[in-house]
């Protein structure tokens, strides 16, 4: 779980561990993305502007799309650790 792209959202899914995106800017009413959401044309035109804000992505040549998309994207710690208990369980 971590709050940037390049590193905590990157490094998670180069480790082959489910990645917890932590964004207070997530757009739309709910507070917690996953699945399908994750490619909605309003997350896409968001992700793609925090893509452009990421600044250590030069940085990592091995920086993919696919490789930085999170398993779930959250508004904040709580709900993070909520999406992952929600899952355990």
């Amino acid at each position: 779980m971590g709050d940037t792209l390049e590193h905590d959202v990157l490094g998670s899914n180069l480790a082959e561990v489910r990645a917890v995106w932590v964004v207070p800017e997530l757009p739309g009413p709910d507070p917690v993305v996953e699945g399908a959401a994750l490619s909605g044309p309003d997350f896409n035109a968001f992700f793609g502007e925090m893509q452009g804000r990421a600044t250590y992505l030069r940085h990592h040549p091995v920086a993919t799309t696919a490789l930085l998309t999170p398993w779930v994207a959250v508004r904040n710690v709580l709900n993070g650790a909520r999406a992952i208990v929600g899952r355990l369980t």
